[in-house]
């Protein structure tokens, strides 16, 4: 009978236990799964941004594209202004090229530049 009770007692308490941290485990795990899904957007919009720097270098970009085809191919930019488009790196805000893409008022290419930084 006090094998009974002493295995109870412990069931009991590793229950306890066991409840009391599932709460601060599943928080562990949300932030676990937050962690990756900004690892994977911020792989993505660099990936983007490489793909519209050699579009640019290689004069596949032209003049008259529409801009939803822009976001569309190379994601949402981090600045728009009056009609214009600023991309960069997404985490390298200081030494990041830069690249801006201007439109009209027909929402069409016009014209690009590229400010390239530290040897990019």
């Amino acid at each position: 009978m006090i094998n009974f009770f002493r295995d109870f007692i412990l069931t009991v308490i590793f229950v306890s236990f066991v409840c009391g941290c599932s709460q601060p485990m599943r928080t562990l795990m949300a932030l676990g799964k937050e962690k990756k899904a900004q690892e994977d957007y911020v792989a993505r919009a660099r990936s983007r941004f490489k793909v519209l720097l050699d579009d640019l270098r290689k004069d596949r970009l032209k003049a008259g594209t529409v801009k939803t085809d822009v976001t569309r191919r190379y994601g949402e930019p981090v600045l728009e202004d009056e009609g214009v488009l600023l991309y960069r790196d997404p985490v390298d805000f200081m030494h990041s090229t830069k690249v801006y893409l201007t439109f009209d008022a027909d929402k069409r290419l016009i014209k690009t530049r590229i400010d390239a930084r530290d040897g990019q």
